[in-house]
């Protein structure tokens, strides 16, 4: 493979895990007395350093060397604390493209309270969990095993409708329970209208 391909690669997988455990370049200069021409051309893919270096990177991360410098399968990216479900779910928010103020606004929260969860300041709650995985499109299982997170609709950029799902959500979670079961109401209502209209074409 030319070490171009392996520059994108590490540059890729570093980046990656430098925003899933909120690390800047300045971090890595500071806390491992890296040079700071050496960390920038790391990140933009321009070098590679040297595998002594790349063994720090790996301890600093609690990661294994081969998840720096092999490219993994798409959703197949380990996070560092397997097993430790505030890691996961912020591993799984990130691959999500979300961010945590759109999370909070679909649950109508804080953002501060999705960061408490995936800093584990908070306990996560069982119906909360199920919420964020499904906002997340993973399951409950992945979450709470030790396994790779894998799901390849996590790499889908969000679509207009998919927002609007989440809209519909978030009114649903609002609701009490006549609210939940009106608003089912009208859905059926408005699916049997529109496929009558479907029929009609036909």
């Amino acid at each position: 493979m030319p070490e171009d391909i392996y520059k994108k690669i590490f540059s890729k997988n570093l980046n990656y895990y430098m925003e899933l455990n909120k690390k800047t370049q300045t971090d890595l200069i500071n806390d491992l007395g890296f040079d700071k021409s050496a960390v920038s051309t790391w990140c933009n893919g321009t070098r590679l350093p040297r595998m002594d270096k790349i063994e720090i990177l790996a301890q600093y991360f609690k990661i294994n060397r081969s998840d720096l410098i092999e490219e993994k399968p798409k959703g197949q990216i380990k996070c560092g604390g397997e097993g430790d479900i505030s890691e996961r779910l912020k591993q799984a928010r990130i691959l999500a493209h979300k961010t945590q103020k759109e999370v909070a606004d679909i649950l109508g929260m804080t953002y501060q309270a999705i960061s408490n969860y995936e800093r584990g300041k908070t306990k996560v709650e069982s119906d909360i969990l199920i919420k964020l995985c499904q906002i997340y499109g993973i399951s409950v299982s992945e979450v709470l095993s030790e396994q790779p997170i894998n799901n390849q609709k996590l790499f889908a950029s969000p679509t207009e409708p998919d927002k609007r799902l989440q809209k519909i959500i978030h009114c649903y979670n609002e609701m009490d329970d006549m609210g939940r079961e009106s608003l089912a109401d009208q859905a059926d209502y408005l699916l049997g209208k529109h496929l009558r209209a479907k029929d009609k074409e036909a």
